[in-house]
């Protein structure tokens, strides 16, 4: 019964995101006529050495040697100009794991003037166990 409560509940809320999502990318005017002004012009996505903040913190002495040997299968630099991530932005990480975008993120949203916002969620059904409780104090006691 609680496993179906737990679902039935998971269900609920990514309906209601789904549907706060197309409520907010629905057409305005506003958005039309940004769009008016961009035909015919070229898009470029940013170039990934153009964010010298970024640069920084991933030579940062926060980020231990093992981190920066995984940079080459991850390519931090190229995976967040590719998702967005610039100057003064907030970032919302759900469940972070071991630290490794953290150390990147965190003092990225410090050093550009932006948010860093860490979340965890008891709809896992982890909450049973306790497991969600001690992930949140070895979070909090790490970063």
């Amino acid at each position: 019964m609680r496993a179906t409560t737990h679902r039935t509940l998971g269900v609920a809320i990514s309906g209601l995101i789904l549907a706060a999502g197309l409520a907010c990318a629905a057409p305005s005017a506003f958005a039309a006529d940004a769009m008016a002004d961009l035909k015919g012009k070229k898009i470029a996505a940013p170039s990934p050495q153009e964010d010298e903040a970024l640069r920084t913190v991933l030579a940062g002495a926060q980020r231990p040697a093992t981190d920066k040997a995984r940079d080459a299968a991850r390519h931090p630099l190229e995976s967040l100009t590719f998702w967005g991530v610039r100057p003064g932005i907030t970032v919302l990480e759900m469940f972070p794991g071991g630290g490794y975008w953290v150390r990147i993120l965190a003092p990225y949203a410090a050093k550009s003037h932006g948010r860093y916002i860490a979340t965890v969620s008891a709809l896992t059904g982890d909450e049973r166990d306790g497991a969600i409780t001690e992930r949140v104090a070895k979070f909090k006691a790490k970063f």
